[in-house]
């Protein structure tokens, strides 16, 4: 797996970027996140949303829209929301997977998008 320590900082901004479009996509109501294509080309970044009758299709389609891309992106993310079990807890999560490059292709990014419990005094 790729060392997160090892990015670039343009990488890190990309991937991060692609996380706040995500968290502020939802963070009103709640979800579902429509899975998301992001790209960049030199200093050129696009979006595109995939909307599909199945939740699993709207990823897959993405994935083969960067396969298909000339030219490749210098990075490439889908977006998407499911769950993450974490300790034998399942949480509510974004999920980042990155698509391009040597060094980054298996680094994913996940972010627990459950609510915060607040206690009652």
């Amino acid at each position: 797996m790729a060392d997160i320590n090892k990015q670039t900082p343009e990488f890190m901004d990309f991937m991060f970027n692609g996380l706040d479009h995500g968290v502020n996509s939802i963070s009103d109501g709640g979800g579902p996140l429509v899975p998301f294509l992001m790209t960049k080309i030199g200093d050129k970044k696009e979006l595109k949303r995939f909307v599909t009758e199945r939740y699993e299709e709207g990823i897959a389609v993405a994935e083969q829209t960067v396969k298909d891309m000339t030219p490749k992106p210098d990075f490439a993310l889908i977006a998407f929301d499911g769950f993450i079990t974490w300790e034998e807890k399942k949480y509510d999560a974004i999920f980042l997977k990155h698509l391009t490059g040597h060094k980054t292709k298996d680094l994913n990014f996940v972010k627990d998008m459950s609510p915060k419990q607040t206690e009652m005094e």
